[in-house]
């Protein structure tokens, strides 16, 4: 279908601000990629080279509790939007093929991860997401669950973790708020916005979700870098919009200590897309900043942080989104 620059800005939008529903991985649905990794620290036959260490997520069960920070902050089109709140979880991560006769069907190297909000403290809105009576704390955290597929390198299967079962309930509740919002604005209140608590349920997989780690074995001041292609369909719309995703990961040391070995990464993430629309063009572009401590023998991120800025710019009109995670993790 024929889409113009202001039906694209408009969904972007209601993305940001949790109008539609979205499943794990945030406002954008991945399709299959294709991955070209560069720079790896790998000899003949994939061999891991001397002195390279080979990141990723243990396939033995592990229960994390995680504590986050998370700053989000949205403009653009008139709109404001911002939330900073701390956030409790419990984060149970177990390997594929491990245990029942029903596991061994799994894919081996897959990962499920069940996450459950414990608390959200220090909750503060503004604009858009400003509370009015609603304790967006308890509802967060009384539907604030649900279930990551993920390979061990940290990639997410976005497909697998929408139709989990484990998901159901979360996206039920969200779809109760959503068709709440659309019959108040078929009642005429054109200028209604979503509910603030369903609007931080919807960001929050994201925010909180495990760091993706380097695609292959890497050495002390290497760097890896994955460029992906791939189409990305804006949730709640049928748009697709071809992306290309670079990532790189820089392995700045490596501390050992108490048998185990703590990796140091530094990471950046870009991705760009630029559609042709019925009346000119649109450049979306995302840039991402962080760094990264894992505990390369339990296969366990132990703190993570990152900047994420996000715009959209069709013509005069742009959106930006700002959004800032600090999170640190230790076994239960």
């Amino acid at each position: 279908m024929p889409w113009s620059k202001q039906g694209l800005l408009s969904s972007f939008l209601g993305l940001c601000l949790g109008v539609f529903v979205a499943g794990p991985g945030g406002c954008s649905k991945p399709l299959p990629a294709s991955e070209r990794p560069h720079g790896g620290a790998t000899g003949s036959g994939g061999a891991t080279a001397p002195g390279s260490l080979e990141i990723r997520y243990s396939d033995l069960p592990v229960v994390l509790r995680q504590d986050a920070r998370v700053d989000f902050t949205t403009t653009g089109g008139g709109a404001y939007a911002q939330a900073t709140f701390e956030a409790q979880l419990e984060v149970s991560l177990r390997g594929g093929g491990k245990g029942s006769a029903k596991d061994s069907a799994k894919d081996p190297d897959s990962v499920e991860v069940r996450w459950q909000v414990l608390g959200l403290d220090a909750v503060k809105l503004d604009g858009s997401l400003a509370a009015k009576g609603e304790d967006v704390a308890t509802y967060v955290q009384a539907h604030g669950r649900g279930v990551w597929v993920i390979a061990r390198s940290g990639v997410l299967d976005h497909r697998a973790g929408a139709a989990h079962p484990g998901n159901a309930k979360r996206l039920a509740a969200l779809q109760l708020a959503d068709a709440a919002l659309a019959d108040r604005r078929a009642a005429g209140q054109q200028d209604a916005v979503p509910a603030p608590g369903a609007t931080l349920l919807k960001l929050l997989p994201e925010l909180i979700s495990l760091p993706r780690l380097p695609a292959g074995p890497i050495a002390i001041g290497a760097t890896i870098e994955t460029t992906e292609a791939h189409d990305t369909v804006l949730t709640g719309t049928e748009l697709v919009i071809p992306t290309e995703t670079t990532v790189r990961y820089t392995l700045v040391s490596v501390q050992s200590g108490a048998g185990i070995r703590l990796a140091e990464l530094v990471f950046t993430s870009e991705d760009w897309g630029e559609p042709s629309l019925e009346d000119g063009e649109v450049e979306l572009r995302n840039t991402t900043e962080g760094t990264m401590l894992f505990d390369v023998d339990r296969g366990t991120p132990v703190t993570v942080s990152f900047t994420r800025e996000e715009s959209l710019v069709a013509g005069e009109v742009s959106y930006d989104t700002t959004k800032i995670v600090s999170a640190s993790y230790e076994r239960s």
